[in-house]
């Protein structure tokens, strides 16, 4: 996590396949504007222009155009750092575990009581 503090912003052209790779997690986490490809199952954790820039599949004037736009724009790039840290904190794994055990206790017929 330290690395990604020594960058301005993260791009990551991918193909379909990948699922949704960790690293955009990671980068959003670590306060990078993200640039990635349409594909898969990334746009259920990107949404276009309010947590990163989604690009169409092998199009190289579509990534230097969003990559443009966002050296160019500031207030965008804010944007994406905010909803980046937004997404990042929505998909910790103890939230994730949490929403698992929900449904499983639903499923089951199983109340669930709070730890505290």
């Amino acid at each position: 996590m330290p690395l990604y503090r020594e960058f301005d912003l993260f791009v990551l052209p991918t193909r379909p396949g990948e699922g949704i790779p960790r690293v955009l997690m990671e980068a959003m986490a670590g306060g990078l504007p993200i640039v990635t490809t349409d594909v898969s199952g990334i746009s259920s954790l990107i949404t276009n222009r309010a947590n990163g820039l989604l690009v169409p599949e092998g199009s190289t004037p579509s990534t230097i155009a969003a990559l443009r736009t966002l050296i160019a724009t500031p207030a965008l790039r804010q944007t994406l750092i905010e909803g980046g840290y937004a997404t990042a904190r929505a998909h910790t794994l103890e939230r994730q575990a949490a929403a698992l055990m929900q449904i499983v206790a639903k499923e089951c017929g199983v109340p669930i009581r709070d730890a505290a």
